[in-house]
């Protein structure tokens, strides 16, 4: 599948949110479903099976949807991925719908790693930090790296902030060596 069509449902549905609040419900929407979907084996195997009609998924899609959690705009969308069979999908939908969601507020996404557990006040500081130096609102995601020594390592967007003790051996290293020569 190009990464183009999968574009496509997401602009399509991005598109057609009058507000930006509206296209965060969207958002928030696709979600719910997509979590609901994959969240279960069994059920995802139902969604992505040829053998079945997408007409009896549709149905069962509706059926399982909350009658007023979601809008008509992301049952249209669905029922059109379902239709064309093309719902295991749906996550990369979700992914691309959020980065347009993301741009239109100027949020930008990233991920630190760290040798250990990061207090509440090093995350605020991180984001704070990052936020002055790319002038866009970030949220973060945080994982543990048993590789890292010490220190963190974040990647938002297309930047790199490496403050990890393996960079700092480096950068001494290359200084010794450039003295030396």
């Amino acid at each position: 599948m190009s990464k183009d069509f999968i574009n496509q449902y997401a602009k399509a549905l991005f598109e057609v949110a009058p507000d930006l609040k509206t296209k965060a419900n969207y958002l928030n929407e696709l979600r719910t479903v997509e979590k609901s979907i994959f969240s279960n084996p069994e059920v995802a195997q139902f969604f992505k099976s040829s053998e079945i009609n997408s007409e009896i998924k549709t149905k069962s899609l509706e059926k399982a949807l909350p009658s007023n959690g979601i809008s008509n705009n992301v049952r249209n969308t669905l029922n059109i991925i379902i239709e064309r069979n093309k719902i295991e999908f749906l996550p990369k939908i979700v992914w691309a719908y959020q980065g347009l969601n993301d741009e239109a507020n100027g949020v930008v996404r990233g991920v630190v790693k760290s040798s250990h557990v990061l207090e509440e006040a090093q995350r605020k500081s991180m984001v704070e930090k990052i936020e002055s130096v790319l002038n866009k609102k970030v949220i973060l995601d945080y994982v543990i790296d048993a590789k890292l020594i010490g220190g963190l390592k974040a990647q938002v967007g297309s930047y790199t902030f490496d403050d990890t003790f393996e960079t700092h051996l480096k950068k001494m290293k290359d200084q010794i060596n450039r003295r030396e020569h």
